[in-house]
């Protein structure tokens, strides 16, 4: 199996030369598979530029993880949409709402869209996915994300006047066997008394701040298991706070 990335942005595009190293794209994974039949994860901005890839592709598969803009918002500019001999399905996630042809279509609609999916001149087959263990060819795909356990923190220090952060947790598990869930978030400044703590002891206040910086981020490139990268992480951490003086 082999896997290319085409977008790996959440919520908005980031064009820029600060984007090189991934891209700026929102999501957008294609998965070839030993048989050399593919299937395309979500439809961010991303499949604009892999469409012009399968320019001769007959048959192409879609999978819609779920219908978050960010994971659509590159359907209506996919190059296949507009061949008339390309067949194209689209897995989603069902909702006793609206058919999942519907709700795509309300963002491939006026005035969102100069087209509607019923205009586009491909064949276009929208599937619910099963919630459970399904295939697509020769591909078995099943829930692994049962009996999920977990808690997301959402740390931000704010280093220069003038900077904020909006820090806005968002956990999102897509299956209800879950055993718990929960999440929190905090923003701050730098805390004065550990600044004046390091200081009393003779660091210089750069300094200071340096090592307080230092901190926040042990935790979690602590976590991270190749060293190689861990000291990428440490280099990149030291060089931004050369940036804003810390």
């Amino acid at each position: 199996m082999r896997i290319k990335v085409w977008g790996a942005r959440g919520s908005v595009p980031a064009p820029g030369p600060d984007m090189n190293r991934y891209g700026g794209n929102t999501s957008c994974v294609q998965v070839t598979f030993r048989d050399g039949s593919q299937l395309i994860l979500d439809a961010g901005t991303g499949i604009r530029t892999l469409g012009l890839e399968l320019a001769d592709a007959p048959r192409v598969g879609i999978l819609l993880t779920h219908l978050h803009l960010d994971h659509i918002q590159g359907l209506m500019f996919f190059p296949p949409c507009f061949r008339s001999d390309a067949e194209i399905t689209i897995w989603g996630p069902s909702s006793p709402e609206a058919s999942l042809e519907d709700r795509v279509a309300r963002y491939i609609s006026a005035p969102l869209s100069p087209v509607e999916v019923r205009e586009l001149p491909c064949s276009v087959a929208f599937r619910d996915a099963p919630a459970t263990e399904w295939r697509i060819g020769d591909v078995l795909i099943r829930a692994e994300a049962t009996g999920t356990d977990t808690y997301e923190i959402n740390r931000n220090l704010v280093l220069t006047d003038g900077a904020r952060a909006d820090s806005v947790p968002n956990l999102e598990i897509e299956t209800g066997e879950v055993v718990g869930a929960g999440h929190a978030s905090a923003t701050a400044r730098f805390d004065d008394e550990q600044l004046f703590y390091l200081m009393s002891r003779g660091i210089e206040a750069e300094q200071a701040r340096r090592l307080v910086v230092r901190g926040f981020f042990a935790e979690l490139v602590g976590r991270v298991p190749v060293p190689e990268l861990r000291e990428r992480l440490e280099a990149a951490i030291e060089e931004r706070l050369g940036k804003v003086g810390a």
